[in-house]
């Protein structure tokens, strides 16, 4: 095969390399470093590679991992030390067996050993806390399809720390996620007593009917902020631990105001009573002024305004 301005005799156009070799132009040039060595083989070798094409020979990765033959030595370290990591065991192995694995090899046998189960947790290794749902109002987190989720159903509460000209506080959020109407407030601490006053502001208001909350599991939504809900009879869901995806609305807004907020230059509050000043003034503007793309360009006071006439 005689190619065109190629040394090794392949097409630069790619059109009869796929007819040849059994694959595309990419392919081929990918393996074009391989091309002394494919010269180097016997006729038949080479004839069987041009009919059957590279596919099954080049695929095949150059450095495939090697399966471990220290799953016994691995197994016996551990039987004999239960209360080792795979950090301890793999400086002893090390050491003593002379083998050469990191401790991330050794993590990866033993908790293949585990879910084989020939081995068990570690008695010293900390257990996750799950939180008892049987007593009192709260309740844990259960799927529900975003469309079918009303007006007002698990509004999602969060707070964050937030500095600016030396002065730090709670900035406690509601987030409603049909309307995207947002309400939020600065404290000097994040109790719950604090929460039960944002709770309790955002009932007065009243900008919609609160049908559930959702928050995360921590302790400044219990105590005050969980009587206070089972007061009002208002559902107080919580979510599982290490899930703050699941309240993503709230999320990004506390996002959107440390940028449009926190981060603004023109802002000169230098106390607790000035910040809640400017931040009124910043929700008022997010609520009535500001376009979302997810409402169709409306506000979020306009979007609820409509809702509320189409119910009526």
């Amino acid at each position: 095969m005689h190619g065109r301005g190629h040394k090794n005799g392949w097409m630069r156009d790619g059109s009869n390399t796929k007819a040849a070799f059994g694959t595309g132009k990419l392919c081929a040039q990918r393996v074009s470093a391989s091309q002394n060595a494919l010269n180097s083989l016997a006729f038949p070798a080479r004839h069987i590679i041009a009919k059957s094409g590279l596919r099954g020979i080049w695929r095949e990765p150059l450095c495939r991992r090697q399966k471990h033959q220290y799953t016994a030595t691995n197994y016996d370290a551990r039987r004999d030390n239960e209360t080792y990591g795979k950090e301890k065991i793999g400086a002893i192995l090390r050491r003593d067996k002379t083998q050469t694995m990191s401790d991330s090899t050794v993590g990866r046998i033993l908790s293949f050993l585990r879910m084989k189960g020939q081995i068990t947790r570690s008695r010293s290794a900390p257990e996750k806390r799950k939180r008892n749902f049987s007593k009192g109002h709260a309740e844990g987190w259960s799927y529900k399809d975003y469309k079918d989720i009303e007006v007002g159903e698990r509004v999602q509460f969060d707070h964050m720390t937030a500095t600016k000209n030396s002065v730090t506080c709670k900035h406690f959020q509601a987030w409603e996620r049909c309307s995207k109407h947002i309400h939020a407030q600065v404290y000097s601490n994040a109790t719950a007593r604090s929460a039960q006053r944002f709770f309790q502001e955002l009932v007065e208001i009243k900008p919609y009917k609160i049908l559930s909350i959702q928050v995360d599991g921590g302790s400044e939504f219990m105590a005050d902020f969980e009587t206070a809900c089972e007061r009002m009879n208002i559902p107080l869901i919580v979510l599982p631990p290490a899930r703050p995806k699941y309240n993503g609305g709230v999320e990004r807004g506390n996002r959107t105001f440390r940028e449009e907020f926190y981060a603004c230059r023109d802002l000169i509050a230098d106390s607790i009573a000035d910040m809640r000043f400017e931040l009124r003034k910043a929700i008022e503007k997010y609520n009535t002024f500001r376009p979302h793309h997810a409402v169709k360009s409306k506000t979020p006071t306009e979007y609820l305004r409509n809702t509320q006439a189409e119910a009526e």
